[in-house]
């Protein structure tokens, strides 16, 4: 399944600053994680997908009776999950995904796929593991927001590794229905990553985005150009958003397995 994918290349560079930023400062996205489980849905003792789960953060906001399974494809950060969650890390390579037909409640993605070319077999899998009436979210930036602008400006040029990602379009919905899925809603929803400083701001973009040789002023230059920030109630919200869509599996005696 990422055998053709630049994904677990990307991290296993510089999953160890992402993961530094996660854990310097876990509670800057905690807007962004909230919506995502609100739009899911969850329920006591629902088993979870959380695809591609980088170092396993999504276990610091689901209920604790939570059946959660981490995916992921790169090995380092893999191991870092291992360290940090209680729930299952699974490495995941190629083919079809370590579940049974019609297994889990819940399939979530948050903000890893611009990553991976090819989305559809991750689509489809998707549609195979969730059980009928089981709910999927995928969340990640939608192509020519400000954030993709941010993503493909500003950290392209401060990261050694430059930036160019392969974004949720106004087809995505589309084809994430043609893996036979029902789409529930599609939409851009905007929040904020909060900090107590413009310098905590700075540092933590620095290390999640991996612009480790980029100046303070570099990398505040490109959020005041591409997305802003303002201090309110004592915290300094820079904007984001990211695309929201949430689909669900249709009833079994109408669904059909795709080709």
């Amino acid at each position: 399944m990422f055998e053709h994918d630049n994904y677990s290349a990307i991290f296993n560079k510089r999953a160890d600053s992402y993961h530094s930023a996660m854990q310097t400062w876990p509670s800057a996205r905690d807007e962004e994680f909230h919506t995502l489980l609100s739009l899911a849905e969850l329920q006591d003792h629902h088993s979870i997908i959380d695809m591609l789960s980088g170092g396993g953060y999504l276990s610091w906001y689901v209920p604790p009776d939570s059946e959660l399974y981490h995916l992921e494809s790169s090995s380092v950060f893999a191991d870092f999950g291992r360290s940090g969650t209680p729930y299952p890390i699974v490495l995941v390579t190629e083919g079809k995904l370590p579940f049974a037909d019609n297994s889990v409640d819940r399939f979530l993605s948050m903000a890893a796929l611009h990553h991976i070319d090819d989305k559809t077999p991750i689509y489809r899998e998707m549609a195979r593991v969730l059980k009928p009436g089981g709910i999927a979210v995928v969340a990640d930036a939608q192509m020519g927001s400000n954030v993709a602008r941010f993503l493909d400006g500003t950290v392209d040029e401060c990261n050694p590794m430059g930036h160019k990602g392969v974004y949720l379009s106004d087809n995505t919905a589309d084809e994430i229905g043609l893996c036979g899925l029902e789409i529930r809603s599609s939409e851009v929803i905007n929040y904020y990553w909060q900090y107590a400083s413009t310098e905590e701001m700075t540092e933590y973009c620095r290390q999640m985005f991996g612009m480790m040789q980029a100046s303070e002023q570099a990398i505040k230059k490109g959020i005041e150009h591409y997305l802003g920030f303002q201090e309110e109630d004592g915290l300094i919200k820079m904007n984001w958003n990211l695309q929201f869509i949430k689909a669900q599996k249709p009833d079994i005696n109408t669904y059909t397995q795709p080709r």
